[in-house]
Formats: structure tokens, C-alpha cells, sequence
């Protein structure tokens, strides 16, 4: 454990030690069924940051609820969307999201959600999510969050309103800022940045770099995964079972914007000379993986939260 630590309780010890094997399991392989700890029908999977909190905590790291509701005033294209993909999602998403949330209020310090809590805009799921998601928590946002009509966006005939008024929009009903929110809790600060198509801009770069500069340990927290070998040969296995595992220049669309765009490698290759960012949370590819980021930090991606999963994050 950490070597400035001088006690640990025997349950610190027997969770810490519980999950760290499993870790070390799969360190190589970039996936994991991890340390499974259930609830009534929520799994969850355990993982350890050693960050050097002042106590240690935890927190339940959920992430890709699908909310797939509309009310019955909602146009036509949002009825078809809700009823195509709610079964696809496993039609009891709320109750996955309400949960979780419960788990956490019992026995976290806090939760967060790593966006895709919405499937696609519509005033049932906002009401869904201002409802369900608790004051104190954090969050970033996802690609479904700026989705108004998805796969029938032909057919619908328009986009909906774009990036910039949707983020209004959603900033009125989730309880924590965007595109980038803080929250301090035993001198480790949790960083959420939105990165929904696995991009950072400049200006969040920024943010980040100005927050690092006070010298407190970070744990970033995100939609999109940075691109890792594990990670995304897990995401291949997953997404493209057809993909050739030798050839290592296949790489999932998310993952091939990263590498093109400029500001998201800056900032990447700044992220692994950080001494002070401690892990990554992440989510988006509906798995459970993990894998080094850099020599600091790991990167923890949690599985969809539509199918019940959660990740239990130890940080100590």
C-alpha cells in the first residue's frame, strides 16, 4: 500500500487486498470481472487508487445508463427511438440508475456517472435524471447526451439544437458543471472533463493543467477512454469481433480521432509526465478494462450501468 500510510483497519486491509489481486489478474490482458460486490441486483466491481488520501473513501463509478424515455407528447422520431432501443438497453434502466444511486448514498462518499446517462434528449429522460441523481455528485457527459434523434436524425430531418445550446440545456438539470467540474474530497480532487468524441479542447487542457498546479493528487474522470493498447484491444474484442487482433493499427473510431487530433495527444502525452494524476475513470465501451495509462496512474472503465454494473473505486 502506500508507504506514507502508517495503519490501515482489517477491512481496509481485506478490501484493498481483494481487489488489488484482481488487478493484478488481468494487468496484461486490459479486461476484468474484478472483485464482485452485489447488491440487490446491482454487480459491482472493486478496484484501489492509492492517491495518498487523508482517509481513505470511496465512491461508486457508474456509467452508460441509456435512459430511453419519452412522454407521449414528444414527437414522433423520439416515440420510434424509445421504442427500438429500450429493449436493446433491457427496458429497467431507471431502476438500474435508481439502484445505483441507493448503493452509493449507503456506502460511498459519493457517485459518479460517466456520461451516456441519456440515450438520446427528451424531456422524459432530463426529468428521469434530475430526479434520480443525487446533490454532491459529479459527472461528465457522453455522446448520447448531445444525441437529439440519433439514427433517425435522416429521417427526422434535423440534428435537433446543436452542441453548444444543448450543453444549456442539459447544465438547467444535472446537478454538476460543465464541461468540467471539480469536487475535493480527502485532499484528492476528482477532475470530470466532457470528451464525447474522445477529444479534450484546449480550453479544458487549460482547466486541467491550472488544476494540476496546485499539487494535489487527481483522478481524472471521463466518457471517452484515452486510447491504451489493453484498453482498446479489449474494445476491439468487444465491438469488432471480426477485427484482425494482430494488426495494431486497428483502432476504434473514438480512438482514431484521438490520435488525429493535436490538442488530445498534447494533452495525453502532458497526462503521463503528470506525476499527480492517480488514475482514470472512464467508461462509454459498455466492458469492464483496465490498463496503465502511465506511470501513475491507471485507467478503470467501467461496464454499462443499463446492465446493473457499477465499479466501486477504493481510494486510499
Amino acid at each position: 500500500m502506500n508507504g506514507k500510510r502508517d495503519s490501515m483497519t482489517r477491512g481496509e486491509f481485506l478490501w484493498c487486498s481483494l481487489a488489488l489481486g484482481a488487478v493484478s489478474a488481468v494487468a496484461d490482458d486490459g479486461a476484468t470481472a474484478g472483485l464482485s460486490v452485489t447488491g440487490e441486483k446491482l454487480k459491482v466491481n472493486g478496484v484501489v487508487i492509492e492517491a495518498g488520501a487523508k482517509k481513505p473513501f470511496s465512491v461508486l463509478h457508474v456509467s452508460d445508463t441509456h435512459l430511453t424515455s419519452v412522454y407521449p407528447r414528444e414527437d414522433q422520431w423520439k416515440q420510434e427511438m424509445s421504442r427500438a432501443d429500450t429493449p436493446i438497453f433491457g427496458a429497467r434502466q431507471e431502476e438500474a440508475l435508481s439502484e445505483a444511486v441507493a448503493y452509493a448514498k449507503a456506502h460511498c462518499s459519493f457517485f459518479l456517472h460517466t456520461g451516456d446517462l441519456i440515450d438520446f434528449v427528451s424531456e422524459a429522460n432530463l426529468d428521469i435524471a434530475s430526479r434520480i441523481l443525487p446533490g454532491g455528485c459529479i459527472g461528465a457527459l457522453g455522446n448520447h447526451e448531445y444525441s437529439h434523434y440519433g439514427w433517425l436524425v435522416k429521417k427526422a430531418g434535423t440534428a435537433g439544437p446543436n452542441r453548444e445550446e444543448t450543453r444549456r440545456m442539459l447544465a438547467k438539470r444535472f446537478p454538476f458543471r460543465l464541461p468540467i467540474a471539480t469536487k475535493m474530497v480527502e485532499g484528492v480532487v476528482f477532475v470530470a472533463m466532457d470528451n464525447a468524441d474522445g477529444t479534450v479542447s484546449e480550453d479544458q487542457a487549460a482547466q486541467f493543467r491550472r488544476i494540476a498546479a496546485a499539487g494535489r493528487p487527481i483522478v481524472l474522470c471521463q466518457h471517452v477512454p484515452f486510447y491504451t493498447p489493453g484498453i482498446c484491444r479489449a474494445g476491439r474484442r468487444w465491438w469488432r469481433k471480426d477485427s484482425d487482433e494482430a494488426d495494431p493499427k486497428l483502432r476504434l473510431p473514438d480512438f482514431e480521432r484521438q490520435q488525429a487530433d493535436a490538442t488530445t495527444q498534447d494533452f495525453m502525452a502532458y497526462l503521463k509526465r503528470e506525476p499527480m494524476l492517480k488514475g482514470v475513470l472512464s467508461g462509454h465501451l459498455h466492458l469492464v478494462a483496465q490498463d496503465r495509462f502511465s506511470p501513475t496512474a491507471m485507467q478503470y472503465v467501467a461496464g454499462g450501468n443499463f446492465s446493473f454494473s457499477g465499479q466501486m473505486v477504493r481510494v486510499i
